[in-house]
C-alpha cells in the first residue's frame, strides 16, 4: 500500500469536511462518506478510490484539529452481538484487530464480512459489520494502566502520623 501524499490545502480541506460529519467510525460504506468523497473530488479533481480516500481521511482525522464545536454528535452504536458473535470476529482476525483502520474498502474486509455472515448466519451490511468490528476491538483492548510506575516516595507527614498505617506505632517514624 503506497503512502498518499496530501497537500496542505487538501488537509485543510478535509479538516472541514470532517468537521461536520458523523464521528469517522461511523463513516465507512455510508452515504456521508459518499458524499465527502465527492466533495473533495469536486475541489481537488483528484481520483481516489474508496480505499485510497479511507485511509486519506483517517489519516487526517488521526491528526486531531477536527473537533465540532456546538451540541455533541450522537453516538453511533453497533449492531448488539451476542458474545459467540464478537468472538467470532476475534477469531476470524488471527492477527488482531487493532489496525482495523486498513480494513475497509478491501478486499481482506470483503472477505471476513462473508465469511461472519455465513458462519454466524446473520445477514450484517458492511456498515453495520465494519460498527461491529470497531466495537469488538475497543472492548478487547487491555487496560490502561492507572500509573506508569507504582507510586514512589515517603507518605506525607501528617498521613504517617495518623496511626492510619502504624508506621509511629511501629516506631518506623518520630
Amino acid at each position: 500500500m503506497k503512502k498518499l501524499k496530501i497537500s496542505a490545502e487538501e488537509k485543510s480541506l478535509l479538516k472541514n469536511l470532517l468537521r461536520d460529519c458523523p464521528p469517522r467510525d461511523a463513516l465507512p460504506y455510508t452515504d456521508e462518506f459518499k458524499e465527502l468523497k465527492q466533495q473533495y473530488f469536486e475541489t481537488t479533481q483528484r481520483e481516489l478510490d474508496n480505499s485510497e480516500f479511507w485511509r486519506l481521511i483517517s489519516n487526517v482525522a488521526k491528526e486531531g484539529g477536527i473537533g465540532k464545536k456546538g451540541p455533541r454528535r450522537p453516538r453511533i452504536t453497533s449492531p448488539k452481538l451476542t458474545i459467540p458473535q464478537q468472538l467470532e470476529i476475534l477469531r476470524l482476525f488471527p492477527d488482531g484487530i487493532g489496525g482495523r483502520d486498513r480494513l475497509p474498502y478491501t478486499k481482506e474486509f470483503d472477505d471476513v464480512h462473508k465469511r461472519f455472515n455465513k458462519r454466524t448466519g446473520l445477514k450484517l451490511t458492511p456498515h453495520d459489520f465494519w460498527l461491529s468490528v470497531s466495537s469488538v476491538a475497543k472492548k478487547s483492548r487491555p487496560p490502561k494502566p492507572l500509573f506508569e510506575s507504582a507510586p514512589r516516595g515517603e507518605l506525607p507527614r501528617a498521613i504517617a502520623h495518623s496511626g492510619q498505617f502504624g508506621l509511629a506505632r511501629q516506631g518506623r517514624i518520630r
